[in-house]
């Protein structure tokens, strides 16, 4: 047997030397040597068949030839290890590989498995160091099985990191966290907490660069302790480095410089001298990174150029890039241009020959941000669009949840991309733009749900906005598109998911007959402030309902609502109250962003008093391209959906929820209309719910709705209380709804704050998105806390109306306003919003 505890595997993985790079989050976790040490095994067998060969009678026989060939392959076999190993010191990569692959196959030809995983371990770090990562992988999976039949779980689980690192470099996020776990898992295992820090540091990594920054912090944290636990200098400098960089991202900037200067103190400690000065300009790139952000350009400047003059004398291109990249910066936010642009030359020609491209995409948004700044917006145009264009890439191989996360760091260069259009007075490239800037992962999730559906998957070039799909979407909908987009202000410094100060509003509106309306409206702070209040007034309405002792909070938060909602009016709708239809039966569709996808729009109340739902007909979608898949769905549904599933006061599950006798009345009442028999009590079991939404046409809960109180394994906030069995918890989570296939044209979940959830680019991720990721092309869902009473008379009306003209939007609309007559502040008749189709 091989004694592995003699082979210098700390050699084998180095997770700590993570990289981060200003402007942008490059991981980077290189990988020292292999064990260059060969197999003691080798050496044990040939003295033993040796002892073996002194046999007189044993030296003529055929098995006597076997062994002494064995024994002659196996010493050449360990020659070459040691030759492989030798070049691989000398930084001869290619030649090693060559010296190694000769091992691999004469362990091969002597089916010497054990050694043979070993040396595959070897190769694919070598090509790992090469940038070669696919091959990496290739000899990585094949070792894997190898060292798993063999049990040598310290190899294993360094093979595993190894994975982890390779499958980051190619943007596979997914495997890469995998392997990272099951890393993580061999290395506890193994009582191995110097390896499991490092393990735990590649993870959290990854998890900064997709923004969750959560996750990133609860690993960082336990890679803190184990360094320090280790008392190790490189583990230390590491894990401040990422700390830093977490805080820096969150804005929490007095955090982060002291985790910066923690970790320059360690790196400064670290007796490998090329080490020491690697980990010291990681340090220094994030430090002038977040020095630029707080506006501190000398000390920005002095932390990127030392950082330069590290990464120089250890030769780490990578860092040179970045440095340069900073430097860069810093000459942009001075209006040095002229300097600006020959270092970001520089820089991005350094990065042609490295792989990856987060890093390219960056420089390729501060050379645009340049040109800009000079006025010259043709080059400006060129460089964004191709920085996008490298972003779109970036998230391909993402799951959902992660490419929402990862975009919500990335919205800066779309967001300037449709600035340098709008300046030019290119309007509708703008809205291409702006469509661009919005929603991807929700419209992938949609392609994917057409081919589940034996639809035909949008290609990868068809999923980008154009304008004549755009314009085709009005006029399919008979309706008017009316898009909204932030504009943040121009010195801001991208970090993280901080978008900076919003200082303007764009405002597109498409008519049917194709005509665009482009309106610009500059914010004051004031203003600014309003468009945040939105969400947080609903929190405190939600506190307010449902303390009883906070009752004396009522009066004042109707107050509030009111005058929040004529302040937004005048920002929202009178820059654009001349582009919409007279007639108020035609159909208005609104395309919210960020914090407008919490504003109650039929509630915007006009200085003459009116509110905007009784002259016009309201509806909302996260972006135009939404609705023309969801509109394809519709279309393709399954046609022997004619019945109605209606769940009303299911016998509630934990939580301490109480039962809603309201919402039982209001079920049964909608049963009527429909003609139909309400799932009440015990009957409606999340099991039997389930069972039936598949064939279900109209899908309506009368329940309690949960934003925060329940999220699922992908992170996705929301549920829907149903009655519990004995094969479901009774929690109807978002991540389960996605994984439906549903046929409905409609589902109303008529249940508190169900329109909310996660704000993001992407829109809001939470229940109604994964309903219609689920196949349902409209879906009504409240904004906030809602009551009893009022929303029994809107829904018993909605019903009534949409059974006979099914036209949700309308039949909304006179719901609306007769409920408006019997309880007339909009807080009672204003928080359900249709999410959908017109038509």
């Amino acid at each position: 047997m091989v004694n592995i505890s003699s082979i210098s595997f700390n050699n084998f993985l180095n997770l700590s030397r993570t990289i981060f790079v200003a402007f942008t989050l490059i991981l980077t976790i290189p990988v020292k040597t292999i064990a260059t040490n060969y197999l003691k095994e080798s050496n044990s067998k040939i003295s033993t068949n040796g002892s073996n060969l002194s046999n007189t009678n044993f030296k003529g026989s055929a098995k006597y030839k076997i062994a002494q060939s064995e024994m002659l392959i196996r010493s050449r076999a360990k020659q070459f290890l040691t030759q492989g190993a030798q070049l691989y010191s000398e930084k001869k990569i290619s030649d090693a590989v060559l010296s190694w692959q000769k091992a691999l196959n004469l362990y091969r030809q002597i089916h010497d498995v054990k050694s043979e995983g070993l040396a595959l371990g070897k190769i694919g770090i070598a090509f790992q160091d090469l940038g070669q990562y696919r091959k990496a992988i290739q000899h990585f999976d094949i070792a894997l099985p190898i060292l798993q039949q063999a049990n040598e779980k310290i190899v294993k689980a360094s093979i595993l990191g190894n994975l982890g690192n390779s499958h980051l470099k190619l943007g596979n996020f997914s495997n890469a966290i995998s392997f990272y776990k099951k890393s993580i898992a061999l290395w506890q295992e193994l009582s191995d907490p110097a390896n499991e820090g490092q393990a735990r540091r590649g993870l959290g990594n990854i998890y900064i660069t997709l923004g969750n920054y959560s996750d990133a912090l609860a690993q960082h944290r336990q890679a803190l302790r184990l360094a320090l636990a280790t008392n190790s200098p490189e583990a230390l400098s590491s894990t401040y480095n990422s700390l830093g960089l977490i805080h820096s991202n969150k804005g929490q900037d007095r955090e982060a410089h002291q985790f910066y200067q923690k970790g320059l103190a360690s790196a400064q400690t670290i007796q490998d001298s090329l080490q020491s000065k690697l980990s010291q300009a990681q340090i220094l790139s994030n430090l002038g990174y977040l020095e630029l952000a707080k506006g501190d350009h000398a000390s920005a400047l002095a932390s990127y150029q030392k950082g330069l003059s590290l990464a120089t004398t250890i030769k780490d291109k990578t860092l040179e890039t970045s440095a340069l990249l900073g430097i860069g910066s810093v000459y942009t936010s001075r209006d040095e241009h002229s300097k600006a642009l020959t270092v970001l030359q520089r820089s991005f020609s350094l990065a042609e020959g490295i792989y990856g491209s987060s890093l390219k995409a960056k420089i390729l948004h501060l050379l645009g941000a340049t040109y800009w700044q000079l006025g010259q917006f043709n080059e400006a145009e060129l460089y964004f669009n191709s920085a996008v264009t490298l972003l779109d890439d970036s998230r391909e191989n993402l799951d959902d949840i992660d490419k929402v996360s990862i975009f919500e760091t990335q919205v800066h260069s779309y967001a300037l991309l449709r600035r340098v259009l709008a300046e030019q007075g290119k309007f509708p490239e703008a809205l291409e733009a702006s469509e661009r800037g919005r929603s991807r992962a929700f419209i992938e999730l949609l392609s994917k749900r057409q081919a589940s559906n034996n639809l035909s998957p949008l290609l990868r070039q068809d999923l980008l906005p154009n304008l004549p799909d755009l314009l085709r979407v009005a006029q399919q909908q008979n309706a008017t598109l009316v898009e909204y987009a932030y504009v943040a202000d121009e010195k801001f410094v991208a970090r993280g998911k901080l978008y900076g100060e919003f200082v303007k509003i764009y405002i597109w509106v498409i008519k049917p007959n194709s005509n665009i309306s482009f309106r610009e409206v500059n914010l004051t702070p004031t203003q600014t402030n309003y468009l945040q209040q939105a969400g947080s007034w609903a929190n405190q309405w939600k506190e307010a309902v449902e303390d009883r002792l906070s009752s004396g909070r009522i009066e004042p938060l109707k107050q509030e609502f009111q005058k929040l909602h004529q302040d937004l009016y005048s920002i929202l709708i009178t820059p654009i109250a001349d582009q919409l239809p007279s007639d108020p039966s035609d159909p208005v569709i609104f395309i919210p962003y960020r914090e407008l996808f919490q504003v109650s729009f039929p509630a915007l109340q006009a200085p003459d008093g009116t509110y905007l739902v009784q002259k016009h007909t309201i509806l909302t979608a996260p972006a135009i391209q939404v609705i023309k898949l969801t509109r394809q769905l519709q279309t393709n549904r399954a046609t022997n959906t004619s019945n109605s599933l209606i769940i009303g006061n299911p016998t509630m599950p934990t939580l301490s929820l109480e039962p809603l006798e309201g919402a039982e009345q209001e079920a049964k009442n909608i049963s009527h209309i429909l003609n139909t028999q309400a799932l009440i009590g015990d009957s409606a079991t999340e099991t039997i719910v389930k069972q039936r939404m598949g064939s279900a046409r109209i899908i309506h809960f009368a329940t309690h709705g949960l934003l925060n109180e329940v999220t699922g394994e992908s992170g996705v906030p929301g549920a829907i209380a149903l009655a519990s069995d004995n094969q479901n918890d009774g929690f109807l989570q978002s991540d389960e709804i996605l994984d439906l296939k549903l046929n409905a044209d409609l589902v109303v979940v008529s249940a508190c704050d169900t329109g909310r959830g996660q704000l993001t680019g992407d829109g809001v991720v939470g229940l109604s998105r994964s309903i219609m990721a689920a196949g349902v092309p409209n879906v009504m869902v409240a904004l906030w806390s809602t009551s009893d009473e009022s929303t029994a008379v809107l829904m018993e009306e909605f019903y009534r109306l949409y059974s006979q003209n099914p036209n949700k939007a309308q039949a909304l609309r006179q719901a609306m306003l007769k409920t408006m007559g019997k309880y007339p502040h909009p807080v009672f008749w204003a928080p359900f919003n249709l999410v959908g189709q017109a038509r």
